[in-house]
């Protein structure tokens, strides 16, 4: 009853909404075999006579009041903080600069390579990526170079 009491004080059903739950509980220890007869009108089935808000069984909200302004001041002032007020220090400078590929070696010489592959399996024109391939050999060959003469020197 206290479930009914809960739905008609949440919803505010109208003057004409009644409830008809009628409970009947059978003492035979087997279920009772119908025949079939076809389709059942939905109109004349059980279904049709059944009340929408007993069977929905809304749960009360139980979050409090000040859940919504609390979470909402928090996130502003975060916010506010991260986004206006906090200057950058040298990790933000060490995490935010440079490329990727100037922090691992080999990375963007094999990045091209696969696009090339890419390129050539989907007919599109890959001059501009294999152009960009000979470039990196080459400053790739003059580190080793450099590397050569150092080691020579000492």
């Amino acid at each position: 009853m206290s479930v009914l009491r809960s739905c008609c004080l949440l919803h505010r059903p109208s003057h004409r909404l009644t409830f008809l739950a009628t409970n009947k509980f059978s003492s035979h220890p087997v279920l009772r075999e119908s025949k079939d007869e076809g389709p059942v009108k939905f109109t004349n089935s059980a279904a049709y006579r059944q009340n929408p808000m007993f069977t929905a069984r809304v749960q009360a909200d139980d979050t409090p009041w000040y859940q919504f302004p609390v979470i909402t001041i928090s996130m502003f002032s975060f916010m506010i903080y991260f986004f206006m007020l906090r200057e950058e220090n040298d990790i933000d400078q060490g995490l935010g600069g440079g490329s990727l590929f100037d922090k691992i070696d080999g990375l963007e010489k094999a990045q091209i390579e696969v696009c090339i592959r890419y390129y050539e399996e989907h007919q599109m024109d890959p001059t501009a990526l294999k152009v960009r391939l000979a470039e990196i050999i080459e400053e790739e060959n003059l580190k080793a170079e450099k590397i050569k003469l150092m080691e020579a020197e000492t």
